[in-house]
């Protein structure tokens, strides 16, 4: 377990971590057990878990996330106990996630976003077309229904059975979900919200962290639209959060690029996907051909 990282009832801070194309048993990004780690502004990206929790499996934990991002990330788990592409927890207590974005992540029986077997707190997050065996509706964003407290989030497929406060099911509107190549779950894909989201100024102020100013690009956290004509906030006095890791910074605020860390991990997992040929030469035993 722990591709990335294992943490055994440990009490680490993580802060601008990148967990990408890990491969494990459980918790592929990151595994938690009994710990209580703190995440801000951390991204799991094509990670896959041949059982549970592609990106992240937490159990008996109380790990906190804020401005997280889960994309691309897989379950492989056959059984319903299983899944959690993007995150897998059970126990209680549980994860705290703040303005975390999950899209794109599946899971081959259930939760391909986030699978709760236990307690899990969600506030002004966006899960938007994760996939699991019953498609895209509201337990492939998060489920099954067990002791979830979601508010001020973006569900697919919202129904009165989640409860909370403030969730909305509107598409967010993301500017590429599966970025220039077609592919969800590699380093172009781009979720930051377009100038028509209905995330924009949307979230709970209170909800956010103390001390967490910035969103994950490491722009200002607290940005009010006033473009947006439901904001109820026009003159830019007290702005309110946006849903998701992305705060959007205005029509004209210029979209970051693929950076270095993207093209190299686009060409690793190119490299990845197929069956890399590798031909030697052994004295007296001719040509070898084996697959890495």
């Amino acid at each position: 377990a722990g591709g990335g990282v294992y943490n055994l009832a440990g009490d680490p801070v993580l802060l601008n971590c990148r967990f990408i194309a890990n491969a494990s048993y459980r918790g592929s990004g990151m595994y938690n057990t009994g710990g209580n780690p703190t995440l801000t502004n951390c991204a799991f990206v094509g990670n896959l878990a041949g059982e549970s929790g592609g990106g992240f499996y937490n159990q008996r934990g109380t790990p906190s996330l804020t401005n997280c991002m889960f994309t691309g990330n897989v379950s492989q788990s056959p059984v319903s106990l299983g899944g959690g592409g993007g995150m897998y927890t059970s126990g209680d207590p549980g994860p705290t996630l703040t303005n975390c974005t999950f899209s794109g992540n599946s899971a081959i029986i259930s939760g391909g976003g986030l699978h709760v077997r236990g307690i899990a707190t969600l506030a002004n997050c966006i899960l938007w077309g994760n996939i699991d065996a019953g498609g895209m509706d509201e337990s492939a964003q998060v489920g099954p229904f067990e002791f979830r407290i979601v508010n001020y989030s973006c569900i697919q497929g919202l129904t009165e059975a989640l409860g909370g406060t403030g969730n909305i099911g509107n598409d967010p509107l993301f500017i590429d979900a599966d970025g220039l190549d077609g592919i969800v779950g590699t380093a172009d894909d781009n979720l930051r919200l377009i100038a028509a989201s209905p995330n924009i100024d949307a979230g709970d102020n209170t909800a956010v962290p103390t001390g967490v100013t910035t969103d994950l690009d490491g722009n200002p956290r607290f940005n009010d639209d006033a473009d947006t004509p439901d904001t109820g906030n026009p003159d830019g006095v007290n702005p309110i959060v946006d849903m998701g890791a992305y705060e959007f910074q205005g029509a004209d605020a210029p979209i970051p690029t693929v950076s270095e860390w993207g093209i190299i991990v686009m060409i690793l997992l190119t490299l990845t996907a197929g069956t890399l040929i590798v031909t030697t030469k052994d004295s007296g035993a001719g040509d070898r051909l084996f697959d890495r």
